[in-house]
């Protein structure tokens, strides 16, 4: 979790501090610095933990709700503005003529009929036009965001449907793969936000260490 916790109230990162008797805390570096500086103080590591673990386990029973619904109206959405763009159309039929000579060629290679080497340099020649007429479109639609934006979203769900039902303990790496950052709003609650630019609050739960 290194640089990954802000402060919700100074910006400032939060810093891990281990007691003499193991018991481990993140905290506002500003606050520890000056405690009058800012309020938000210590949070326990195990109360994040807990924190975390009940944010995943929400997403887990509630992401075909709220992901994939998500990533079917981007979709729709950056089809609309490819469909009105006599450009992109342009482009599109370039794209799919070149996929269509690479099938052809891969036909052409399974009845034995090319060279092995002649035919991996014309796959690599229509492989790199099609990259190439795929960032044209990008270009031209200006909506990268949009599309960098599904596919994290896409990559989200996919961690999310295949991770673990119910982890009993902390996953550091289930951790970093989903959460970009987390704002300590105050000492009692937490927003994680995940790759693809979800947003989640969790309420730190009294009592649980």
């Amino acid at each position: 979790m290194t640089k990954k916790i802000i402060c919700g109230q100074c910006g400032t990162t939060f810093v891990r501090k281990k007691s003499k008797n193991g018991f481990v805390t993140w905290s506002c570096l500003k606050h520890v610095r000056n405690a009058s500086a800012c309020p938000v103080g210590r949070i326990p590591e195990s109360k994040i933990y807990a924190a975390f673990m009940t944010m995943y386990g929400k997403l887990k029973r509630n992401s075909e709700e709220i992901l994939r619904p998500a990533i079917s109206q981007l979709r729709e959405f950056s089809e609309i503005l490819e469909r009105r763009n006599p450009e992109i159309l342009a482009v599109n039929r370039e794209i799919a003529e070149m996929t269509e000579k690479n099938y052809k060629l891969t036909r052409i290679r399974s009845a034995g009929l090319i060279d092995e080497d002649v035919l991996a340099a014309k796959l690599r020649e229509i492989n790199a036009k099609i990259t190439r007429l795929r960032r044209d479109r990008r270009m031209i639609l200006k909506n990268q965001d949009i599309e960098d934006l599904i596919e994290n979203l896409t990559r989200l769900a996919r961690l999310i449907e295949s991770g673990p039902e119910n982890p009993e303990t902390f996953d550091g790496n289930l951790f970093a793969e989903l959460v970009e950052s987390v704002t300590a709003v105050s000492e009692t609650c937490l927003r994680f936000r995940l790759y693809g630019g979800i947003e989640l609050t969790e309420r730190i739960q009294e009592g649980k260490i």
